[in-house]
């Protein structure tokens, strides 16, 4: 039973108080796990910590019921005391999420393409909520922001400049530059839509070098030269793009985004999963679960 929900085999032995601390204990190991997670951005805390927990409550409860001999020698809860078990926990267990999740890590489901190659639909990112408590956010960042227009969308895109920094583009040199520094492209071929395909558009992949470090975007084979543009950040703002540059409502279009704004960063991907017309179920995208970002 504590397959289902930890501490529930102790209980089903009788064992009410040991139920509870091993309950409250791998409470305990989440909200730490979390909080390691986020500021370390490394996602394997979380399997680190909570499944030797897991294993302890399953292999304790089994030892301790074959000890304890059969049901009918020994006092075992009602039905009814079961249920109040699960909606109990339940209940905490939920408090607990909110919890880490409005203040330590939060988890996000990507609903678009805009952050391709990075991040792709149905990709669900951790965030970080306490990234920014003693920081500004950086170049080079990925970040999860709510529009200027004041609405409780919630977006994800790349930090490109921040406050007093030049971002422009000149279209006869195709590539961008911030504070005159060029953010050179080096192409790298076709993008590989993945596993099914379901990307419609042909992208090219380019590892873009900039100062404070390389990364991928993609561009489409089928759209105009972007405008020229020359943006002056203002200080307390931030100017972000997605990686997918043809496809991305962003700074370029909204304008900067106030640093008030910012959710969190981007860490690690939790799990991903990919959407085949083909198939009646999502199929799993192993190869980006639990990727650091």
């Amino acid at each position: 039973m504590s397959v289902m929900q930890i501490g529930w085999g102790q209980f089903y032995n009788g064992q009410l108080f040991k139920a509870a601390w091993v309950f409250l204990i791998a409470q305990a190991l989440s909200v730490l796990a979390a909080l390691l997670a986020a500021r370390s951005g490394q996602p394997l805390y979380l399997p680190a910590l909570m499944l030797p927990m897991y294993a302890f409550a399953v292999v304790e409860s089994v030892i301790t019921a074959r000890a304890m001999g059969p049901l009918h020698e020994r006092w075992v809860p009602r039905w009814y005391w079961h249920l109040l078990f699960v909606v109990l926990t339940t209940l905490l267990d939920t408090a607990g999420y909110v919890v880490v999740n409005e203040n330590v890590l939060k988890y996000s489901k990507i609903p678009s393409t805009s952050m391709l190659p990075t991040l792709t639909v149905m990709d669900v990112i951790a965030v970080d909520r306490t990234a920014y408590q003693d920081r500004s956010p950086q170049r080079g960042e990925i970040v999860v922001f709510r529009p200027p227009d004041g609405s409780d969308e919630e977006w994800v895109k790349r930090v490109i400049g921040v406050g007093g920094d030049v971002v422009s583009l000149d279209p006869d040199e195709g590539f961008l530059r911030v504070n005159y520094e060029p953010q050179l492209e080096t192409p790298l071929g076709v993008w590989d839509a993945g596993l099914c395909g379901d990307v419609e558009q042909i992208y090219l992949r380019f590892r873009v070098s900039a100062p404070w470090g390389e990364y991928e975007i993609l561009r489409s084979t089928d759209m105009l030269p972007e405008p020229e543009f020359n943006v002056r950040v203002p200080q307390g703002q931030l100017f972000m793009m997605g990686d997918c540059r043809d496809y991305s409502q962003d700074s370029r279009i909204v304008g900067p985004v106030p640093v008030g704004n910012v959710v969190g960063r981007a860490v690690f991907i939790y799990t991903s999963f990919d959407m085949c017309r083909s198939l009646p179920l999502p199929v799993p995208r192993p190869g980006r679960t639990l990727r650091r970002l």
